[in-house]
C-alpha cells in the first residue's frame, strides 16, 4: 500500500496529475488494505479524482468503504454485477453477488455522489431469455449512469 501511495505522490508532485483510473478489479478485494489506502489518500495535502473503469467486486463493498472512497476522491465506480438474475449469479456464474445488496450499495453511492457504471454479461450456457431480460430490467430499474452488456 505504501508503494501505491508513493507512486501517487510522485505522479502528483512531479507530473501534476489530477486524476487516476485504477485498472485493478481487485482494488477492494483486501478490504482492510483498501480502506487504509483510501483513508491515507484522503489525508494527502492534494486532492486527486479517481475512478475504476475496469470494475470492482460488489461483494467487497460496504458503506464505510464507499464513504472512505468518496472522501479520497472517488467520483465514479464501475461495478462488476454480471447478471440481474440471482439464480444465474449463484448457479451458472457461481459469483457471490447478492442483488439486494447491490441495490443497497447503489443507493449509498448515489447519496454519496459517486457515479455508477456496471458490467453485465448475457447469454451464458443454460441462461434463459427470461433471465436475460431480468438483467436488462435490473440495470434499468437501478438507474445506472452507464450499463455495459457483453455476450458470453
Amino acid at each position: 500500500m505504501e508503494n501505491v501511495l508513493a507512486e501517487i505522490d510522485e505522479l502528483v508532485d512531479k507530473y501534476g496529475i489530477k486524476e487516476i483510473r485504477f485498472l485493478d478489479d481487485n482494488l477492494t478485494l483486501d478490504r482492510d488494505r483498501a480502506l487504509r489506502l483510501f483513508l491515507e489518500l484522503a489525508q494527502r495535502p492534494y486532492k486527486v479524482a479517481w475512478s475504476t473503469p475496469q470494475g470492482v467486486a460488489t461483494w467487497t463493498l460496504d458503506e464505510e468503504l464507499l464513504t472512505a472512497m468518496k472522501q479520497s476522491g472517488c467520483y465514479r465506480l464501475t461495478l462488476g454485477i454480471e447478471s440481474g438474475d440471482q439464480e444465474v449469479l449463484y448457479k451458472i456464474i457461481k459469483k457471490p453477488v447478492d442483488l439486494k445488496k447491490v441495490t443497497h450499495l447503489i443507493r449509498i453511492m448515489r447519496r454519496l455522489g459517486i457515479g455508477i457504471d456496471a458490467f453485465f454479461v448475457i447469454g451464458f450456457p443454460g441462461e434463459t431469455k427470461t433471465q436475460i431480460q431480468k438483467t436488462f430490467d435490473f440495470a434499468w430499474e437501478n438507474k445506472l449512469d452507464s450499463a455495459y452488456f457483453q455476450i458470453a
